[in-house]
């Protein structure tokens, strides 16, 4: 810290001090944000490679699951009624 700071006034040390822990935050979110993205895209090219190619719900809301020479599936409840 005392490097981050070196030849600032003492009257602004501590807003110095501030602005270098904010950023050391901000730049370590932005840095596990990316790798996480950069993981999640290898293991989806992994899986799509190795499990062969799965289609998409017709939306991001559907409650079904479709694969390839499989019937659909759906996790709606069946309400069985008078």
């Amino acid at each position: 810290m005392q490097t981050a700071t070196l030849g600032i006034d003492r009257h602004f040390a501590g807003v110095a001090s501030a602005m270098v822990n904010t950023s050391q935050q901000v730049g370590g979110s932005i840095g596990t944000a990316l790798l996480n993205a950069l993981a999640a895209t290898a293991f989806t090219d992994y899986v799509q490679a190795r499990c062969g190619q799965l289609r998409r719900p017709e939306s991001a809301s559907s409650a079904a699951f479709e694969m390839p020479g499989h019937d659909r599936v759906s996790t709606e409840p069946k309400i069985s009624g008078p």
